[in-house]
């Protein structure tokens, strides 16, 4: 190895211009210098010596991974990465102390890491986050690659182009996200919460319990009466929500479609869950068109379907797009909303008196029981408290984009961070 090479590295290790050079210097020689080696050696020599020569090889290509992430490194760190693979194991199964970690190398929002030889820029900071998710020019979602076999294809609003994403977004908003509907989700989430609440309750009576699965039918409760309403037989309830948990664990599967593995369970279990829902929007359309109150989501986007200049025509409106998108809110809000209410509980219980004070304002204005709908705008400590959680343990971790090209990020004091 050179020796010139190494006490530059070390000379100039906090000068990212000097070490670039110093590791571009090492790794010429060490290319040039193994190269040499192959050329010159017979190749007895080397079957004779294959473990050097490979492990001589790996080497190299881990210096030259290890060269391509210092060289895009423009923000805080770590410096020393596996080759290869990154970060990837201590976020997968030390979770918790890789983001604390990550979050410390940058208090300004902004930090970077390897996964799996790709370079990556964590950002936390609101404004620049906010610049990454409208700016569709430069950064483009990151889908997952099971997605392609789960999700309906060119139906489904990811795959969509910037306009047609925009018409059907124009069209839903109003229908899902409306005062009518916001007051129909209160009504129907507070009957399952005060189900699952007995059913908890009967599981704890004798002790502590992890009730993390009852979290989750609570989750998967909510989104079908949310959105499904009465149009989901209860024959079929069970049914579906297991195939829709199949159809989640398709996602943490190895993206190949071989019958009897994982992606090919969940692929069957979409096809059984599609017809389910386009026979569910057929009856909210109808519904509406006799003019029958909503009751669901499904009929709240019915009627905004039939107030459209042409309802039976452009994106959106097919009872097949309104199947897909219901079931891809269905699985987004699973596992969103039992992450949620699970850190609800475990970070309400850690802080007592939060919870005293919610509990207080709860009864004041509901001293009878009556429904939290009605008074919901009241109840503005829990209104905080709600939202801190979101911050404090937000449901979705992240949110994967990738630059289309190089580009650059300014936060509030005017720094740049080249992409």
């Amino acid at each position: 190895l050179s020796l010139s090479s190494l006490s530059l590295i070390a000379a100039h290790v906090d000068d990212p211009q000097q070490t670039m050079e110093g590791l571009s210097r090492l790794g010429l020689q060490l290319g040039t210098q193994l190269g040499e080696c192959v050329r010159s050696a017979p190749a007895q020599w080397v079957l004779q010596h294959k473990t050097a020569v490979l492990g001589a090889t790996v080497g190299v290509l881990a210096l030259a991974d290890w060269i391509k992430y210092l060289r895009w490194k423009a923000c805080q760190g770590p410096v020393l990465v596996v080759p290869f693979i990154g970060s990837l194991f201590q976020m997968v199964f030390a979770p918790v102390a890789f983001w604390d970690a990550q979050s410390a190398m940058n208090p300004n929002g902004v930090s970077a890491n390897s996964m799996l030889g790709r370079f990556m820029v964590f950002v936390t900071n609101t404004k620049l986050s906010r610049q990454v998710f409208v700016n569709v020019k430069d950064f483009v979602l990151f889908v997952h690659p099971n997605a392609k076999y789960l999700l309906n294809g060119d139906k489904n609003p990811i795959y969509m182009g910037k306009e047609m994403h925009k018409r059907v977004r124009q069209l839903i908003n109003p229908g899902m996200f409306g005062p009518g509907a916001l007051r129909m989700y209160l009504d129907t989430q507070e009957a399952v919460v005060l189900e699952t609440l007995d059913r908890m309750a009967a599981h704890t009576a004798n002790g502590f319990a992890d009730v993390r699965e009852d979290l989750r039918l609570c989750a998967v409760a909510s989104g079908q009466r949310s959105f499904l309403g009465t149009y989901l037989p209860e024959t079929q309830r069970e049914q579906f929500s297991q195939d829709l948990l199949t159809f989640t664990e398709g996602f943490l599967c190895f993206p190949l479609p071989i019958p009897g593995l994982g992606l090919w369970r969940a692929m069957r279990a979409q096809a059984r869950l599609m017809p389910v829902v386009i026979a569910a929007a057929d009856c909210a359309k109808r519904s509406m068109e006799q003019g029958q109150a909503p009751t669901c989501v499904m009929d709240y986007w019915a009627l905004e379907i039939q107030r459209q200049a042409d309802p039976t025509s452009g994106p959106g409106v097919s009872s097949e797009e309104m199947a897909t998108m219901v079931i891809d809110f269905l699985f987004a809000g699973q596992d969103a909303t039992t992450s949620g209410l699970t850190w609800s509980l475990a970070t309400l219980t850690s802080n007592a008196w939060v919870l005293d004070k919610v509990r207080e304002e709860v009864l004041q204005h509901c001293p009878d029981g009556c429904n939290i709908a009605a008074v919901y705008d009241q109840l503005t400590y829990t209104h905080k408290v709600a939202r801190e959680l979101l911050r404090v343990r937000p449901p979705v971790p992240m949110v994967p984009h990738i630059t289309r090209h190089d580009t650059e990020l300014e936060d509030e004091h005017g720094r740049k961070l080249q992409l």
